[in-house]
């Protein structure tokens, strides 16, 4: 299995969602609770990931194992990925997608970070 990326809200702004796990559903990774939202998920998303774990500072590698995302890291990330999709810095047409999703769910993650001053948004990735 490759490299799978996942990003979740906890927030009471929102209507709970159930999660479609790693493969479009085959198995629930982080089933969602009462007031937590999948917002986004990559698949083998190399260039994301290596870039994710350094803003975000993971060193380690990690399983399974939630990162909390501060505001000001969710503009980071979003201007980042905007910045590669401006300037076309991606090898081929797959990475420009993954920079995409990258950007549209980060923006969900940013528009519920403002409207739920409690809303908590974590990454996941898991092989």
């Amino acid at each position: 299995m490759g490299l799978d990326q996942y990003l979740r809200a906890r927030t009471n702004t929102i209507e709970q969602k159930p999660s479609r796990g790693a493969c479009g559903g085959l198995f629930p990774i982080a089933p969602a609770d009462k007031g937590t939202i999948e917002i986004g998920y990559w698949r083998k998303a190399y260039a994301v990931s290596d870039y994710l774990r350094q803003v975000l500072e993971i060193y380690d590698d990690f399983n399974l194992e939630d990162k909390e995302i501060s505001y000001n890291k969710v503009l980071e990330i979003i201007d980042y990925a905007s910045e590669m999709l401006e300037r076309k810095s991606f090898r081929n047409e797959y990475e420009m997608s993954d920079w995409q999703d990258t950007v549209e769910a980060f923006t969900k993650a940013k528009q519920i970070l403002e409207n739920d001053p409690d809303a908590e948004i974590y990454y996941l990735e898991w092989y």
